[in-house]
């Protein structure tokens, strides 16, 4: 197959690269055995060859390692695992900093403890995402896993004496993590003051004179405000950072860094909940390596920046004839609808148990209604069930062949309009307008940010089906329920070849609503007012919600709640 000799030869190539090189392959193509098999090779080529390896998920971590040190007399790949409690001697449920940090078991019988020395013997190493994020966000990225370090002699000992090397290449599977959108509000400063005098005491003059400068801007006049630098440069002592690291027991160590970011670079304040959102661009400062990040979507994300990122895109390898969108323009299943809705997943449920009934069926959920889908579909074989952000990475769906997305994830205005800022550095608009039922952004750019994230979202889930088997040519079904047209547009666009119904109609919606919708067109202009138009319907026997005459009616939530009175 041309594209993965392509994308071979690309990751093969003696490059210093000065940005990593996203890599669109498409999903489904094998891009993790590609870089197995990769590895492999240059292990047996080259004895001084080394490699750091990202992925998602903790299993896959082993799956790999597994997969590595196979055909090797010694082990040459080690998994840099995160904690887990069936590991823990002490049998600690959760990982806490406190914990780690005053447990009396030696380093030699905790993994969590000997990990930095135990990689140190591997020429590769595979870590998760998270670990990268963590390690990425400093001034000297991936410092503690730049080398590796040959044995000196066969021995059980830890720690190793004989000649270094460098990890020259760092593969990253799946898009890693760019942009920090976290929340903070005033009682993460009162948390943080009150654990510095608890922990570092000698240093309290300094944090507080940090959050005095920063609390103010949690009680700004306008509903959202860009919060530029305010102070230029800043950056905690090297004593504070050195002590916080060493001593601090409490459950919240990443404090320090978000409040530091947010004096440093600015953020996004909102009054809805005065919070003020971090708009930080991580450090990918991952200049030392040949970086490669293999992304299935990355032609669609606005987080690659092109002044940070190669691009390398081998482009769609097939047409997607077999695949079939079944989409529902009268509604949008967000979570505020949900919520007004309350028998909605009862309802629809019997319109996943049919689709189900010709084939197995995936059913992507927000994870507040994950619950309840269960409740209602959980005992059916042929039904899986997922939440939006819990399936990176993951393969045991690729069975199912039909997928419902039981909604889109909108992951809300501050995390848009903070990513967008942590991108550009600038907003044309903070405010949004409805138009044709359907909330957008004045601002072009933060729309295209929304509407590219909630794509990327989709098409992962979309390819978590049998569409990852490019061998099959079995029909596959997604159901979408959706009014925005450019979400939709953009969503069939990004699958050449692909069959879009746009007329598939849930018997879920098929409710009062429509029927009143009818009754509206043949009767409304019998009534002289829209309460006595509303009263005659309902007299009927017929319910209507707030939502219902929002909709038919095209009214505020104020009317509508007066006309059902």
């Amino acid at each position: 197959m041309t594209e993965i000799l392509y994308t071979a030869r690309v990751i093969g190539a003696a490059l210093y690269n000065d940005k990593p090189i996203v890599i669109s392959l498409e999903p489904g193509l094998g891009k993790t055995t590609l870089i197995i098999e990769f590895v492999k090779y240059m292990l047996q080529i080259s004895p001084d060859f080394g490699a750091i390896i990202v992925v998602e998920r903790q299993e896959t971590i082993q799956d790999i390692v597994d997969r590595l040190n196979k055909g090797f007399i010694e082990d040459v790949t080690y998994p840099m695992l995160g904690y887990s409690a069936d590991d823990c001697k002490k049998k600690y449920p959760t990982y806490k900093p406190s914990q780690c940090k005053t447990c009396d078991v030696s380093y030699l019988n905790c993994r969590v403890k000997y990990n930095f020395i135990k990689q140190q013997q591997h020429p590769i190493v595979v870590i998760s995402h998270k670990r990268l994020f963590d390690m990425s966000d400093t001034n000297d990225a991936l410092r503690a896993l730049r080398y590796w370090q040959e044995p000196d002699a066969p021995n059980d000992s830890f720690i190793s004496f004989g000649p270094m090397h460098k990890r020259s290449k760092l593969f990253i599977d799946e898009r890693p993590t760019l942009v920090n959108t976290t929340p903070t509000d005033s009682t993460m400063v009162d948390t943080l003051l009150t654990d510095v005098q608890q922990y570092t005491p000698k240093h309290y003059a300094e944090v507080l004179s940090g959050m005095n400068t920063l609390r103010p801007y949690y009680s700004l006049p306008s509903e959202y405000e860009q919060v530029d630098i305010i102070c230029s440069g800043f950056r905690w002592s090297g004593d504070f950072a050195e002590a916080w690291r060493a001593d601090y027991l409490g459950d919240y160590p990443e404090y320090p860094e978000l409040f530091g970011t947010i004096l440093a670079e600015g953020g996004l304040y909102s009054k809805v909940d005065h919070t003020i959102t971090t708009t930080h661009y991580s450090n990918i400062y991952w200049q030392d390596y040949s970086t490669y990040i293999f992304d299935g979507t990355g032609n669609l994300d606005p987080e690659y920046r092109s002044d940070l990122f190669y691009y390398f895109n081998p482009g769609h390898i097939r047409k997607y004839d077999q695949l079939n969108f079944n989409i529902c323009m009268e509604d949008n299943l967000s979570k505020t609808f949900y919520q007004n809705n309350t028998d909605f997943i009862k309802r629809f449920s019997s319109d996943i148990s049919g689709i189900a009934n010709t084939d197995k069926t995936y059913v992507v959920c927000y994870k507040d209604n994950e619950d309840e889908y269960r409740k209602y579909l959980g005992n059916k074989p042929e039904i899986s069930i997922e939440h939006y952000g819990n399936t990176k990475g993951a393969n045991h769906l690729m069975d199912n062949v039909n997928i419902v997305c039981t909604g889109v994830l909108n992951k809300g205005e501050p995390h848009y309009i903070s990513k967008h800022l942590a991108i550009s550095g600038q907003i044309g608009s903070f405010h949004s307008t409805t138009s044709g039922k359907v909330r957008r952004y004045d601002d072009p750019e933060v729309e295209t940010i929304k509407i590219f994230d909630m794509v990327t979202d989709l098409i992962q889930e979309i390819f978590r089906t049998k569409l990852r088997n490019h061998y099959s040519n079995q029909e596959i079904n997604v159901y979408i329920v959706s009014r925005d047209k450019n979400l939709i547009n953009t969503l069939v666009d990004s699958f050449p070849g692909c069959h879009a119904n746009r007329n598939w109609m849930p018997n879920a919606l098929v409710n009062d609503r429509e029927v009143f919708r009818e009754f509206v067109n043949e009767h409304g202009s019998e009534y002289s007012a829209r309460t006595k138009l509303v009263r005659a319907f309902m007299d009927e026997g017929y319910t209507l919600t707030a939502e219902d005459l929002m909709d038919v009616l095209d009214i505020d939530s104020k009317h509508a709640s007066r006309y059902l009175k």
